[in-house]
């Protein structure tokens, strides 16, 4: 799915702003390899939203529990 495919669809959605700004950046980063996960820290992804580290990691996983993204963690790596 191309970027704007992407942000199509999170506009269409019915969720609110911080799971729109979230899933926004989480595009964002997938638009520069669409064929390679994509691993910003939380940290990084809280920055980037405007929120703190603590509602990125409550609300990825309320995302990851509507099926919108897949949650890994990258062994090895920060936040």
């Amino acid at each position: 799915m191309r970027l704007h495919e992407r942000l199509a669809a999170i506009r269409s959605a019915r969720l609110d702003a911080v799971n729109k700004s979230i899933l926004s950046v989480l595009a964002g980063y997938a638009a520069d390899d669409e064929d390679r996960p994509v691993w910003p820290s939380v940290v990084t992804i809280a920055a980037d939203a405007g929120v703190n580290k603590d509602t990125v990691t409550a609300r990825m996983a309320a995302l990851a529990g509507l099926g919108l993204i897949v949650q890994t963690r990258k062994h090895g790596m920060g936040q």
